[in-house]
């Protein structure tokens, strides 16, 4: 086929129609959403290009212009792509943006105990309370787990809030409602043992920090780069390959990874054992540094 020119009139010559399009984007744009123009403005010149194509074949058969009816059927005459969503129960449900961010929103606000938990450690070792509780006619592993109970209620309670937005408030204010899953035990399992490992964080930066304010400092840092290596500010697809393996160090990305299994995936217990059974690893590893530094500060 001959090149498709564009004529304004008969004295001038043929202008060849140019082969790229040149976009100027701002440079703080995300690559992803420019990506996205791009894909839109290729879909645009290919529509383009595919009439220009259709017309000029039409006239050269025919000798004459093509009818616009006959032209949409043949340009846009595609077949239909239906996307279907994947789950493990068999549910069809398109997962919504609720479904994505009020997990990574509850873990987020799990972790973030480590400011109040951390910093009371501190004021204990600095006002001597750990001492005094030593001489409780008990162990002193029983006021160390009891301390860590009441907070794993407190992230328990975040959990209900949280979610309790997401059902009830978000659909006030346009907002898609928040979908629990099916299997609620697993979701209570997966909530009790994130809370877990997250106030066994906590209490590992209180033990190892001298002061509140390098508790609060250090922990609030940690959370934010744990969270953005995690996957919780950034999804692990977009994230390099070589992230892979700096990716599973942090706790909030199995975190994540388990209630995506139960939110998106429609799991069940069974599919998410393997998240579990991590967070119970970070979560026991976390409990033995913090009683190494304990005994290594001879506070116990």
């Amino acid at each position: 086929m001959k090149d498709v020119v564009v004529q304004a009139d008969s004295n001038q010559t043929a202008q060849v129609l140019p082969d790229s399009v040149i976009m100027f984007y701002h440079p703080a744009l995300q690559e992803s959403f420019r990506r996205s123009v791009e894909g839109a403005i290729t879909s645009a010149i290919q529509l383009v290009q595919s009439k220009e194509i259709v017309r000029n074949l039409y006239s050269t058969i025919h000798e004459s212009t093509i009818d616009d009816t006959l032209e949409n059927e043949i340009v846009k005459n595609q077949t239909p792509i239906h996307a279907i969503p994947v789950s493990r129960d068999g549910n069809r449900t398109v997962p919504n943006a609720t479904q994505h961010n009020v997990p990574a929103w509850t873990i987020f606000a799990m972790f973030f105990i480590v400011i109040s938990l951390a910093g009371n450690v501190v004021r204990e070792k600095l006002n001597g309370s750990i001492v005094r509780l030593k001489t409780l006619p008990t162990n002193f592993m029983v006021a160390l787990f009891s301390k860590q109970v009441v907070y794993v209620g407190l992230t328990l309670i975040q959990a209900v809030v949280i979610f309790s937005i997401g059902i009830w408030l978000f659909p006030w204010i346009g907002l898609p409602k928040l979908n629990l899953p099916t299997d609620l035990p697993a979701l209570l399992l997966v909530t009790l043992v994130c809370g877990f490992c997250a106030a066994s964080y906590a209490i590992c930066i209180g033990v190892f920090a001298e002061t509140q304010v390098q508790a609060n400092g250090f922990g609030a840092v940690s959370i934010v780069i744990l969270a953005a290596i995690g996957g919780l500010m950034v999804p692990s697809f977009a994230m390099p390959a070589s992230f892979g393996t700096i990716m599973k160090i942090s706790p909030l990305h199995w975190c994540l990874e388990a209630y995506y299994g139960l939110f998106l995936e429609g799991g069940k217990l069974k599919d998410i054992l393997m998240n579990i059974l991590s967070l119970l690893i970070i979560t026991i590893l976390l409990q033995v540094i913090s009683i190494a530094g304990l005994r290594h500060k001879k506070l116990i």
